[in-house]
């Protein structure tokens, strides 16, 4: 396969840049094969972009969506394009503690046997963030290109990018790290509909039986309000639903303008929003301690805070908010896996085809 792929990066790249993609083949064949069993090449700079007629985003190194756009949507003031989701320039936020869209958040607990108590003993929570420091990256701009806790690769057509995060061995004592279990995180924009396509798998890679209390999306959308210029103009407002296989998420304009971008489960992957987590700074909450204190809602100058939507929520909700009395959590044996599927999409005013261009009559967010 590597061969395969030489040729196609070769056939791509000039006689000038034949010393860098010399390079980044190296890099490449050093990598696990069962990342993919596609024709696709190694990432070769801090993002990779991907598009289709309605949407465009930016993957970036932390496997995080660092850019997400709605195509020929009415711009700002400056002329420049809505990012939808929370820039990973953003300070305080762009520190080490970063929660950044497109990374995950597990509580899960082992056993020998596939029957787990009802209660809540033994869960750890462990995160995508802390899996990836321990490999040397630590923040979007500090990242070590021989991590070994995660894999990343991009399609040659500029639709698909898929990024593994590998977990360390249960036996690890490192902190909030991944143990026992990988998950792969697939964007792609391939797509009927024009939304893109969000695949999380969930591994179990150890020889005991893992339950996944928690399956958590942080999800920062861009509603950093700095100033009221700036709030109208650049940034959006957003609203969460948690009702299960109906649950969603969407961020709408501030200003009203243009359309707005809708986030939902695939019912039929098993994925749904059966909870939401709002993080906040006050005594007694889950996420009071320093650690978080730049995503927390009254702290780090972000008054929203950061909202994580669940998939499982059998332990986060011991934050005693917890208003779905059915909390689900997901049990795999060994070398077991579960994927599963959302979507981002551009919703419009009409007939919900990509619209031509800023102007068009279909540009126009009047109703869900």
């Amino acid at each position: 396969m590597i061969t395969y792929i030489q040729e196609v990066i070769m056939t791509m790249i000039s006689k000038k840049w034949k010393s860098l993609s010399i390079a980044l083949l190296l890099a490449f064949s050093s990598l696990p094969l069962q990342v993919s069993t596609l024709p696709e090449v190694a990432a070769a700079a801090v993002k990779n972009d991907i598009s289709n007629a309605s949407l465009s985003a930016k993957v970036g190194e932390l496997g995080q969506i660092e850019e997400l756009y709605i195509n020929n949507n009415p711009a700002n003031k400056q002329g420049k394009p809505i990012n939808f989701v929370l820039p990973n320039t953003t300070s305080p936020q762009n520190g080490t503690q970063h929660q950044w869209m497109g990374e995950m958040i597990f509580s899960y607990r082992t056993g020998a046997s596939g029957q787990f108590p009802d209660n809540r003993d033994g869960f750890v929570e462990v995160d995508t963030n802390k899996t990836l420091a321990a490999g040397g990256s630590t923040q979007y701009s500090t990242i070590n290109p021989n991590n070994p806790y995660i894999n990343k690769t991009a399609s040659a057509d500029g639709k698909r990018v898929e990024v593994n995060f590998i977990g360390q061995n249960l036996d690890s004592t490192s902190q909030r790290v991944m143990k026992g279990f990988d998950v792969k995180s697939v964007f792609d924009m391939e797509t009927h509909d024009g939304s893109m396509l969000w695949e999380i798998t969930v591994k179990n890679k150890s020889n005991q039986y893992i339950e996944f209390g928690d399956i958590g999306l942080p999800m920062p959308w861009n509603n950093k309000y700095q100033t009221l210029s700036d709030t109208y103009d650049d940034r959006v407002t957003v609203h969460n639903f948690a009702g299960a296989d109906s649950g969603y998420s969407y961020a709408i304009r501030t200003s009203g303008e243009g359309n707005f971008m809708l986030f939902t489960p695939v019912p039929e992957s098993g994925a749904r929003i059966e909870y939401v987590d709002y993080w906040m700074h006050e005594a007694g909450e889950l996420r009071a301690a320093d650690t978080f204190k730049n995503w927390t809602g009254d702290s780090g100058g972000w008054y929203p805070g950061l909202n994580v939507l669940y998939i499982h929520s059998k332990d986060i909700q011991k934050t005693g908010r917890g208003y779905f009395t059915d909390a689900s959590s997901l049990v795999l044996g060994p070398d077991e896996s579960k994927t599963y599927k959302f979507k981002f999409s551009a919703i419009r005013g009409g007939d919900n085809t990509p619209q031509e261009s800023a102007q068009s009559p279909n540009n126009s967010s009047i109703s869900m």
